[in-house]
């Protein structure tokens, strides 16, 4: 095969082999039965569609320089997917694109990428590494969720982080989250239990709901000055967390804020408190030092514990 009818070829490999395909739209799709094999697109072709290979047995894929879109839930299911190769002619990954390919270990995404879908690697549970690229904005909803990787490098792109963009990334230790973040939606790290470190945004307002939901191993937190608002059970179950140190902006603890928060033994409210909602400090070792005279409303069992 030569070089120009290589640039057009998708590569595979795997337990099926294709059985037919069709073309709709620049874009192609396809089913499989037995084998090993390539297909060869058109020159036209620019998109990998929606539901592609949905369900496939293949083992890895080689996408070719000339598409531009992998389509929503393209290779979803693809329980035996291991490496992906992703081109620099890609700019868009679709919603649901490799979600619960749980062998994933390998995908590369290329700079030329802007928008990655919501649950776009959703419980891909052995992607150990990811790379976001610079120009993403936004992180989706679910769109890490359940991948195994240590670190993540959040881009100064990206001004917002979706539910539970990152939750149940047990293996996730530190994480910075760049200034350009202005929101972060509710349970974004709930239950990644291994993280130790965070540095949040200064552009933050508000923390949401159960942002860090049992992360048990969470050390400390900084909450930074721009922050007003403390989400309903934020930091509750963080079991390690020995101390807090709150912005001077921060106007409510929101319900369940830090329940059971047993290490926690270092933290002074600011003035700048004036309600700390039920159960908020529930199971906490300690109670403030120092408490706000200007706190209009303190909740049932706020400081029980």
């Amino acid at each position: 095969m030569d070089k120009k009818a290589l640039r057009h070829t998708i590569i595979y490999e795997s337990e099926e082999k294709l059985e037919t395909s069709w073309i709709a739209n620049n874009s192609i799709s396809h089913e499989f039965s037995d084998g090993k094999g390539i297909i060869l697109l058109k020159g036209s072709v620019t998109k990998i569609g929606d539901m592609a290979f949905d369900d496939c047995a293949m083992t890895s894929i080689i996408i070719p320089p000339v598409v531009t879109r992998i389509g929503e839930a393209a290779f979803r299911w693809c329980q035996k997917l291991v490496y992906v190769l992703i081109p620099d002619s890609v700019t868009e990954i679709c919603d649901q694109a490799f979600i619960y390919c749980p062998r994933l270990k390998f995908v590369k995404i290329p700079e030329t990428v802007t928008r990655i879908g919501n649950y776009a690697f959703c419980n891909c549970t052995r992607l150990a590494s990811v790379n976001i690229p610079p120009k993403i904005t936004k992180i989706g909803n679910y769109t890490f969720f359940g991948c195994a990787f240590t670190s993540i490098d959040i881009p100064k792109a990206v001004t917002s982080i979706g539910h539970n963009a990152f939750g149940m990334c047990s293996n996730l230790t530190s994480l910075l989250i760049p200034d350009s973040v202005k929101q972060i939606y509710g349970c974004a790290f709930e239950y990644c239990s291994s993280l130790e470190d965070v540095t949040l945004s200064e552009s933050l307002k508000r923390i949401p709901y159960e942002m860090f939901l049992e992360c048990n191993n969470l050390i400390s937190i900084d909450i930074p000055d721009s922050v007003k608002i403390i989400g309903d059970g934020a930091f509750a179950g963080c079991s390690r967390m020995g101390a807090v140190t709150f912005g001077k902006s921060v106007t409510k603890i929101g319900t369940e804020a830090f329940l059971d928060c047993s290490g926690l033994f270092l933290f002074e409210l600011p003035d700048s408190v004036t309600q700390i909602g039920g159960n908020a400090f529930d199971g906490c070792s300690m109670l403030p030092r120092k408490a706000n005279e200007k706190i209009l409303a303190i909740n049932k069992n706020a400081m029980q514990g």
